[in-house]
């Protein structure tokens, strides 16, 4: 089974005066919700994850829906 998962970065946080409702397709893809996101294969206890903090998480789990 894989597991996927993400946690949003306090690093890189989005602006308190986002307004998401009013944000364009390419600043909600690239530019908010940075953070880090993991892939582990719970059958074979092995995990890929990153761990820079700015890795676009919205954008990756828009990606996967094309899988």
């Amino acid at each position: 089974m894989l597991d996927i998962g993400y946690s949003l970065s306090r690093r890189f946080p989005d602006p308190p005066q986002t307004d998401y409702r009013r944000a364009d397709v390419r600043a909600l893809r690239h530019d908010l919700f940075s953070g880090d996101v993991y892939l582990a294969d719970t059958k074979a206890d092995r995990e890929l994850s990153t761990a820079w903090g700015w890795v676009p998480v919205l954008d990756f789990a828009w990606a996967l829906c094309d899988i």
